[in-house]
């Protein structure tokens, strides 16, 4: 037995690599063949590599504090990517709404008076934005989202810019589908074939991104319209609802360079000293942009801040005599302190100023939209496509704290601690995200349903009430005073037939559906054919031919109405 169990460790772990091989070309195959049915088109590589490392230095020392010794031969990696992005149109009804500022007229001549130091506010009524719907085009950066999780996400949208026309893109064969790679000339790599990124976010979560784009535009050019069809001076309070009526979305692979080097020290968390290590994207194309951090040189800033305080020691020294100091107060002790600690806080502040710049942008962008959202712009999304007026006002104040909600969500997935940008983990933080934000929307038109069925619900008593009024006339104080409380009023479920079938209709309307499922329910409960014995089965009997008459009844819609109006079968209203 136990040479046996040897026998069959030894066995298991042999074929191990061979599923697990196995496993991995199952997954290969699938992953080709749903790649190969998105019909993904591409731009080819135009920049080689040595120019792309020589158009990053460039943008790099756009800065003359830069380091010198940036991208040192044996520091730096560059490899060739393509980078898949979710391309979508729009067709969508956009209305919006805004507050626009008008300068005061004079009353006598009715002319602008300029030296009104307050402007006077109207209220814009909700307008429709075009006449047809509006179109939201591929052509639109805000409409093109990066599919993979391997970069950050401000790299990957500057990789967007100087993009040609799409229709230029060229299609992927089956076969560069089914390798997941295309072959490139040897001046671009070294290998001649590129792996094409796989988009790993999925259509609906990219769909999130593209939607929080068309707002953006449709909100920009709702403040071009409300100040060009008023004549304002300031616009606020713009509102912009948008209901997607079309969209589609292709794949479209953009070409670049995924730079990683290491430049500087850096420590961790036990205190030890290690090399710092950065990324940065260089577009593949001929009229890209170039994606990474700034880097200051620790040495040049110290230099320049001693170089500083020297050239105004020297200047205070020329300027003593003609305000009466001493030359030689310049160099004492205490000054040339000062001079050497400004020195070296310029080199500290030099070291610190890529985590500094990294913290202000993020803090704009966050301070950017949440100032958005103060001033009340939203946007919701509508699957009905009637030509119904915009939501009331409580309905538009929840979807505008939903909207604030999910955009900070995101903007806090995107720019959370980027610089140690993980992507299996990005990628778990996106779809829970997305989870989360489905299952809100979910329980809000729960909850919005549930509402609109009790409202259907007390519209039915009232109409109920009026003809019974009708017919018998007022009620008596003391049955007023004992009717029911919770429920519809006169002889609402007079026969039973709601109590029979386990259904409240005090709790809002009741669905065919749910009446449906109730009789299904009810009728197994109590079928003859579960029971035994003369009497039980008579009683079993009754029980089902009630049940049914019941499910009979509601089912019908006229007969239901009449039933609710507290009228028998065959009995007419009045």
């Amino acid at each position: 037995m136990f040479l046996w169990g040897i026998t069959l460790r030894r066995s298991s772990q042999a074929l191990w690599p061979r599923w697990e091989a196995a496993h991995h070309r199952l997954a290969h195959t699938a992953a080709a063949k749903e790649l190969h049915e998105l019909h993904p088109k591409y731009f080819p590589f135009e920049v080689t590599a040595d120019q792309a490392k020589q158009r990053y230095l460039k943008w790099q020392n756009e800065n003359w504090l830069t380091p010198s010794n940036l991208l040192a031969p044996d520091k730096y990696k560059l490899t060739p990517v393509m980078l898949p992005y979710w391309v979508f149109s729009l067709k969508a009804k956009v209305q919006y709404t805004g507050t626009v500022g008008l300068k005061p007229r004079s009353k006598l001549n009715n002319v602008s008076n300029d030296n009104a130091s307050s402007l006077l506010w109207n209220e814009v009524k909700w307008t429709v934005l075009d006449r047809n719907n509006t179109e939201f085009t591929p052509e639109q950066p805000e409409m093109q989202i990066n599919a993979s999780y391997q970069h950050r996400r401000d790299f990957t949208e500057a990789m967007k810019q100087g993009l040609p026309p799409l229709s230029q893109a060229q299609p992927l064969t089956r076969t560069e589908t089914e390798k997941q790679e295309i072959s490139i000339s040897k001046k671009f790599s070294k290998s001649s074939l590129v792996k094409l990124e796989l988009p790993e976010m999925r259509k609906a979560i990219a769909w999130e991104f593209a939607l929080r784009g068309s707002h953006e535009i449709a909100t920009k050019r709702a403040y071009e319209r409300l100040k060009e069809d008023h004549q304002a001076e300031k616009v606020k309070n713009i509102s912009v609802v948008v209901s997607p009526m079309y969209r589609h979305a292709t794949l479209i692979y953009l070409p670049a360079y995924s730079l990683s080097y290491v430049h500087g020290e850096t420590h961790n968390v036990h205190g030890e000293r290690q090399p710092q290590h950065f990324s940065g994207l260089i577009s593949g194309l001929e009229n890209g942009s170039v994606a990474g951090e700034r880097h200051v040189s620790v040495q040049k800033a110290a230099s320049l801040g001693g170089s500083l305080t020297l050239g105004l020691m020297g200047i205070l020294s020329v300027l003593s005599p003609l305000i009466g100091a001493d030359p030689f107060m310049w160099t004492s002790f205490d000054f040339v302190f000062s001079a050497m600690s400004a020195g070296a806080a310029s080199g500290l502040i030099a070291q610190m100023a890529p985590n500094l710049l990294l913290r202000n942008k993020e803090r704009n962008k966050f301070d950017a939209e949440i100032a958005a959202g103060e001033v009340g712009e939203t946007y919701f999304t509508a699957t009905s496509r009637s030509s119904s007026p915009p939501p009331p006002d409580f309905e538009m104040i929840r979807d505008l704290e939903e909207t604030q909600r999910t955009n900070l969500e995101w903007l806090r997935w995107e720019e959370s601690e980027k610089r140690v940008w993980n992507a299996e983990k990005r990628q778990r933080w996106a779809q829970q995200l997305w989870e989360a934000q489905h299952f809100r929307r979910r329980e809000r038109r729960r909850v919005l349903e549930q509402a609109a069925r009790e409202q259907a619900r007390r519209q039915s008593e009232e109409f109920r009430e009026r003809k019974r009024r009708s017919r018998w006339g007022p009620r008596s104080t003391q049955y007023t005073h004992h009717e029911f409380l919770g429920g519809a009023k006169g002889r609402a479920d007079f026969k039973g037939y709601y109590k029979a079938l386990a259904l409240d209709p005090s709790l809002g309307y009741v669905s065919n559906e749910e009446i449906k499922r109730a009789f299904r329910k009810a009728a197994m409960q109590v079928h003859p054919d579960k029971v035994s014995g003369v009497a039980e089965k008579r009683k079993a009997r009754d029980q089902f031919q009630r049940i049914r008459t019941a499910y009979e009844t509601l089912r019908d819609p006229e007969r239901r109405k009449n039933y609710d109006l507290g009228l028998s079968h065959g009995e007419s209203p009045l």
